[in-house]
């Protein structure tokens, strides 16, 4: 008998500046996170030997994937404006738990890189907004 392991959606929690984004995600992938570099880069000599460097570079891409009618979607609009508005960026906090999977990632310096795309059509679209930060750190708990 072959090991089975359990996921659900719902135990996955995702916050930024400590407001949860929850509420109208996107059907597929709702949250996404993506560091901006290798962890290590290959060097290879003119006479084949090889160094491998490990990089110190820990930011990352997050991106939010919500419904455009959705609370989430406002807040997220909210959170973009309050931050431009702010003198000093007023940086965010982002937290992803995901309860079954035992996993943990957090930030404590984030920013919108940019206000997502819109479209309309016949039916209600998603929204995407892609923040960065300045270190990611992934966990299991």
């Amino acid at each position: 008998m072959s090991d089975a392991k359990f996921y659900d959606s719902n135990q996955v929690f995702a916050s930024l500046g400590d407001r949860p984004i929850q509420k109208g995600r996107a059907e597929g992938e709702f949250v996404s996170t993506d560091y901006s570099a290798d962890s290590v880069t290959e060097t290879v000599g003119a006479d084949g030997e090889l160094t491998v460097s490990r990089t110190n570079n820990e930011s990352a891409t997050i991106k939010f994937k919500v419904m455009q009618t959705s609370d989430s979607h406002t807040l997220l609009c909210q959170l973009y404006e309050a931050q431009k508005a702010s003198l000093n960026g007023a940086f965010l906090s982002f937290e992803l738990r995901d309860v079954t999977g035992a996993k943990l990632e957090h930030a404590e310096k984030c920013w919108f890189k940019k206000p997502p795309a819109t479209a309309y059509g016949a039916v209600a679209g998603e929204r995407e907004w892609t923040l960065g930060c300045s270190k990611l750190v992934r966990e299991t708990v």
